[in-house]
Order: C-alpha cells, then sequence, then structure tokens
C-alpha cells in the first residue's frame, strides 16, 4: 500500500487581502458559491453572511474559532469579544453561529451559569461550542474571570469532589469529573480581564469607526425598505462545515514547515509563550479550512473509524497535514487586530488612544514635560466621555504605557517609552528547496509507512465539492481494478 510521490514544485503564493468586499445576495453572485479547492475559500464563506454589515475579518477569525472545535485538542481556539454596549457583540456572534447550531448538541448556549450548574450537567464537552452571552463573573480584584472553569482549556479536564444530598435527604460526598477541550465564545463590555483568562483567549474587537456606523444604518434600513421573507437555512454552509467535521476526525496532525521563518518577526515578551501557541494554531486552521490545497502526509495504516450504532468500523487513513506560508500570512491578514490585542493583552482602543496621548504629547514640544495632557486634551481628540477617556489613562498607566502626575488637581499623563508589539508576515519568505528538504528528512523519518501526497496531483473525483475520505478498502479494491493509487486520496 505504499507508494512512491515526486515532490511537486511548492510555491509561496500571496492571497490578497479581500477583507473589505461587500455582502451580496447568495442568489445574485454565483461567486458566493462554496469551491473547497478555492484558495480565497474563507472569503466566500464571510460574503454568505448577508445579515451581517462590515466585519468581514472578525466574521473570517470566529469562523477559524468555531471550526476548531472538531481538530486534535491542542488546535483549538477560544475568543472573547470586548466592546461597550450596542455595538453589535452578541448580533455578530450569534449569527455566525447559526450554521453549527444545525448539529443538535453541537452548541451549548448559555445567558449564563453557576459553576455547580456546569459540573452537574457535563461530563464530556470534546468537540462543543459553549456560548456564552457576555461574561460578567469577577474575581476578588474586579477582573472578569472564567475563574476554575478556565482550566478546562488547558488542561481539558476537571475533577470536583462536591456534596450533594441524595434520595433520602442524606449528604453524601459525589465526585463530578468533566473531560475535554470545547470551544468558548462569549462578550464582554470591560476590558480587564485576569491574566489566566487573557492566556487562554483570543481578544477581539469590532469596528467602532463611523465608516462602519454607516454601513450598519445603510444595512439596516435597506432591510426596512423592501419586503422581507423568513431567512433560510443557508443549507450549502451547513453541509460544508459538516463535511469539515468528517475530515476532522481524519487529521493527526497539522504541520507549520516553516516555524523557524517565524521565530525571527516574534515579539520576544513574556506573554509569547503562551500567545505565539493561538497564532499558529489559527495558521493550522486555515491550512485545515483549505485542506484541498495543501500537501500531506498520509498514514497507509490509518484508523479504524466508527460507522453506524452498532459499533461496526472501518479502517481508513489519517493524515498530517502541511501548512503553507499563505496560511500564516493570511492568519495575520484577517486576525491582524485580534493577534495584536492578544499579544499586547490590551484592546485596540487602548493601543488608538496610545496613539493619540503621543500624539498630543508631541505637539506641546519643550513644554510637554511640564504640562503633560489632561483629560479634557484628550478626550476632545479621542471623542469619549471624561469619564471613559480617564478610564482609559488610567489603563495605560497600569499597563506601564503611560505614567501621571497627579501633585497637583488636575492630573497630566506621559507616555512612556514602552511599545505594542506587532507581526509582520511579509517578511516570511520559504523557497521551494527549503520545502524540498523539508519534506525528504519528514519521509525519511516517517518511514514506508507513510506516503507524501501533493495537493498538485490528479484528482480521483471530478467533484471538487465531494469532501469523502477514501478507505483503506476503497483503494486496494481500485487497486486490483487497475485504477492508479498514486493520487490524491485524501480530499477532492
Amino acid at each position: 500500500m505504499t507508494e512512491t510521490t515526486a515532490i511537486v514544485p511548492y510555491y509561496h503564493e500571496k492571497i490578497g487581502d479581500n477583507t473589505k468586499t461587500e455582502n451580496v445576495t447568495k442568489c445574485e453572485d454565483s461567486m458566493n458559491k462554496i469551491n473547497p479547492k478555492d484558495p480565497k475559500l474563507l472569503d466566500t464563506i464571510a460574503r454568505r453572511f448577508t445579515n451581517i454589515a462590515g466585519e468581514d475579518k472578525n466574521i473570517k477569525t470566529l469562523i477559524c474559532c468555531l471550526v476548531s472545535k472538531d481538530l486534535p485538542k491542542q488546535y483549538r481556539l477560544s475568543i472573547i469579544i470586548q466592546n461597550p454596549s450596542s455595538t453589535g457583540k452578541s448580533y455578530l456572534l450569534n449569527n455566525v453561529l447559526n450554521p453549527f447550531r444545525d448539529e443538535l448538541g453541537t452548541v451549548i448556549d448559555y445567558t449564563d451559569f453557576t459553576e455547580a450548574h456546569f459540573k452537574r450537567s457535563h461530563s464530556n464537552v470534546s468537540g462543543k461550542i459553549i456560548k456564552i452571552e457576555q461574561l460578567e463573573n469577577k474575581n476578588d480584584k474586579g477582573q472578569l474571570s472564567f475563574q476554575r472553569l478556565k482550566h478546562l482549556l488547558s488542561e481539558g479536564r476537571l475533577k470536583f469532589g462536591l456534596v450533594d444530598k441524595n434520595e433520602s435527604g442524606q449528604n453524601k460526598t459525589k465526585d463530578f469529573e468533566i473531560v475535554g477541550i470545547p470551544v468558548i465564545v462569549t462578550t464582554a463590555t470591560e476590558t480587564k480581564l485576569d491574566s489566566e483568562t487573557e492566556n487562554r483567549f483570543l481578544l477581539m474587537q469590532l469596528d467602532e469607526s463611523e465608516p462602519q456606523t454607516q454601513r450598519i444604518v445603510r444595512h439596516t434600513l435597506g432591510k426596512y425598505s423592501q419586503i422581507n421573507f423568513d431567512e433560510q437555512e443557508d443549507t450549502e454552509l451547513i453541509q460544508f462545515f459538516k463535511n469539515l467535521k468528517s475530515i476532522a476526525q481524519h487529521i493527526d496532525s497539522i504541520v507549520i514547515p516553516f516555524c523557524d521563518k517565524i521565530e525571527n518577526i516574534i515579539p520576544k515578551n513574556l506573554e509569547i509563550r503562551r500567545d505565539l501557541q493561538k497564532i499558529l494554531n489559527l495558521t493550522c486552521i486555515l491550512a485545515f479550512i483549505h485542506a484541498l490545497n495543501r500537501d500531506h502526509f498520509r498514514d497507509n495504516q490509518g484508523k479504524h473509524f466508527l460507522q453506524d450504532q452498532w459499533a461496526s468500523t472501518k479502517q481508513e487513513y489519517t493524515f498530517h497535514l502541511i501548512a503553507k506560508p499563505e496560511d500564516f500570512i493570511e492568519a495575520v491578514e484577517i486576525a491582524g487586530e485580534t493577534i495584536k490585542q492578544t499579544i499586547n493583552k490590551s484592546s485596540q482602543k487602548l493601543m488608538q488612544i496610545h496613539a493619540i496621548l503621543k500624539k498630543l504629547y508631541a505637539q506641546k514640544g519643550l513644554d510637554a514635560e511640564q504640562q503633560g495632557v489632561t483629560v479634557k486634551e484628550a478626550m476632545k481628540e479621542i471623542g469619549l466621555s471624561e469619564n471613559r477617556t480617564r478610564e482609559y489613562l488610567n489603563e495605560l498607566c497600569d499597563r506601564g504605557f503611560a505614567s501621571k502626575n497627579d501633585e497637583q488637581k488636575i492630573n497630566k499623563y506621559h507616555p512612556e517609552e514602552k511599545k505594542f508589539s506587532d507581526l509582520n508576515a511579509s517578511n516570511i519568505i520559504f523557497t521551494e528547496k527549503e520545502y524540498e528538504d523539508w519534506v525528504k528528512t519528514e519521509q525519511e523519518k516517517l518511514g514506508d509507512r507513510f506516503s507524501f501526497v501533493s495537493s498538485c496531483k490528479e484528482q480521483i473525483f471530478s467533484d471538487p465539492q465531494d469532501l469523502g475520505i477514501k478507505s483503506v478498502e476503497y483503494e486496494e479494491k481500485m487497486a486490483q481494478e487497475g485504477v492508479s493509487c498514486t493520487k490524491n486520496n485524501f480530499v477532492a
């Protein structure tokens, strides 16, 4: 069952930034047809959410997090959307979640819950999406926190010892255990999170700009200006996500062969120890979504998968998918602000206010050190209330990006030298020769049990919509009938 496959030239193709695409009606635009071989597949998916105005990058980032629920547990990503009230956080989250609700029990939807309820309601949360309407629980420092449940995202196991009453009303000790790593999605109106919660989540912020407000106003007026029919389920999108779930079960790992190139552009702050994994996971998830355009190593021995309720099994291939530089670049393009907020543990708004503080300070010239910047001066430029501006400026001080002189009645703020970290994905250069050398090295380590399969090879299926996984039994049957087995048997 092993095969020898020539290495097909590997190149780095630049994917254009299509994040500013406008949503269009599905029935009017053939480009909205989902084609898993499309290198701009995620743009097509974002356009299908026609009831959301703008926010294309955030839609794509959310999709990546939700899709990760079925991948091996190390690739799963959870996310918190942080914005003030009435910015559309819940509306965005609920609409992007809709295609995933079709599968019964996948989305566990809470407005709120107590730990005691959660412990008694769930035993296995692997492959689940836990959606919480708004994060409001705080620790003793007044910081938003998931408390002990946050450990589920890193450990994948929680065990509690409780005292419960039995049928006779007597107090008896009882153990509760929850296993699995879910994907948790939630919103928050406050920016202060406890550090352990921050470390386990991507931090996202919706677009609060005036142009985005105009897009939302236009979109809302448009809905009221025409006869609206009940929205139907996007069956094509639902089926696509179900197919991805089927493929995910056959993924053993996703490999990034150009990690040494990423090392050169990663900031060297302490937080990157945890946040680097989030950035790499997002890259791996994008490689998974584009699986039909990605090379892979196929495990010819495969695994046995359950086929029905009677526990009958079938031997099928499993795969080690290979990410391309485009996946890392796309991760930074669609989630650049989210990644920047995550590695800096700061909101986009806070970073914008820091830039405004530096500008106002510079405008004062030689007198800046004595005068500083007052809250009233900053609020005129920022466009927020006096209290809200003061909160942001004080948070900059707490995080070491600013200082204040409070010796007088009026506080005066000064920017510090500390800078926010950023990523520049354009510096990633990975040549054909480097890729070929990497493939040869990995093939030697893996041995004859594994075959390298290029996404550029002739496909078994003529329909690019077919995402079926071919079994070992199928290949043996085809070989007996004289059909070549040296084709891409992962997806087509």
